[in-house]
């Protein structure tokens, strides 16, 4: 459960605690050796350690820090910009809930460590700070948009169903971030996936993604029925841009509070999931072209 579904079950319990104080560290130091995103969104790449580089006892230059968005995955340090964001999404598709609870930044670090700790996906676009303009202490970088994917069982393992969530601020929205965020989630958890655009993920330092080969994965679009066409466009574009088939919808009986919210769902066939979706389809083939042989020979029997 995310910590959009129910705030309790973001601090899961488990007997190991995760090594986060340590790669905390190695994220920050991380922050200046991740390349900058070409034209915004075209060209995201991450910049290979120095230490590569090094052809000799000599050291290698530092590299220069970026100054453009790039992709990492979440920290601690992250909570504050991560809670106003997915607050600001859930008071908007919940605007006539007066029982909407929104979240803390103790949530949001729980649920990062549960991340990591159940091998499942956290990351944040970040945009750094303009050092040209800045003479005194830098400040940290701004998160701009952010992806996960959570499981509906209490323990992840690859029959799970991913629960996949993607949140942009206002600010940002129109700048393609959710694409590219998408497009990486997919990129590390999908070996068939194919990207458009121009990713590269480069864990560096102690920082390893080590994630789950999920089978499905899921998205609920939950949305105030009166304004569906304000929404309509994240299904379509989640099935036109990377293969969601529609899953469901749910429309509410009574209204709530006197207005009547709905949630549409969409999944997608990863992995394993969809080399079976793929023999599925060869055998149905198969055997419709079976019954096309046998029905041609009763033809000619007659």
């Amino acid at each position: 459960m995310s910590p959009c579904h129910e705030h309790d079950s973001a601090g899961y319990a488990h007997e190991a605690t995760p090594p986060w104080a340590e790669r905390h560290q190695a994220v920050q130091a991380m922050d200046l050796r991740l390349a900058s995103v070409e034209s915004g969104i075209r060209d995201l790449s991450f910049v290979r350690d120095s230490m590569e580089l090094d052809q000799g006892p000599q050291e290698s230059p530092s590299p220069s820090p970026p100054t453009r968005p790039y992709i990492r995955p979440a920290v601690l340090d992250d909570a504050e910009d991560i809670v106003q964001i997915i607050n600001w999404h859930t008071s908007a598709s919940h605007p006539h809930d007066p029982d909407l609870e929104l979240l803390e930044a103790e949530h949001v670090c729980n649920f990062i460590e549960t991340s990591h700790y159940r091998r499942l996906p956290f990351l944040v676009i970040v945009q750094p700070p303009d050092l040209s303009q800045i003479s005194g202490v830098i400040p940290k970088s701004q998160v701009c948009g952010l992806a996960y994917i959570d499981v509906f069982d209490e323990i992840a393992t690859e029959d799970s169903i991913g629960d996949l969530r993607v949140y942009v601020p206002p600010p940002m929205m129109r700048r393609s971030f959710g694409t590219v965020l998408v497009e990486c989630i997919l990129a590390i958890c999908d070996e068939h996936y194919r990207r458009r655009c121009n990713i590269e993920w480069r864990p560096i330092g102690e920082v390893q993604l080590d994630v789950l080969r999920l089978r499905q994965l899921m998205c609920a679009i939950s949305y105030p029925a009166q304004v569906e066409h304000n929404y309509a466009f994240t299904w379509h574009w989640l099935k036109t841009r990377f293969g969601f088939n529609d899953f469901g919808e749910i429309r509410q009986d009574r209204a709530k509070n006197g207005h009547e919210e709905n949630i549409y769902c969409v999944q997608l066939l990863i992995n394993a999931g969809r080399r079976w979706q793929q023999r599925q389809v060869q055998q149905q083939m198969q055997q419709e072209m079976q019954q096309q042989v046998q029905q041609q020979m009763q033809q000619r029997s007659h």
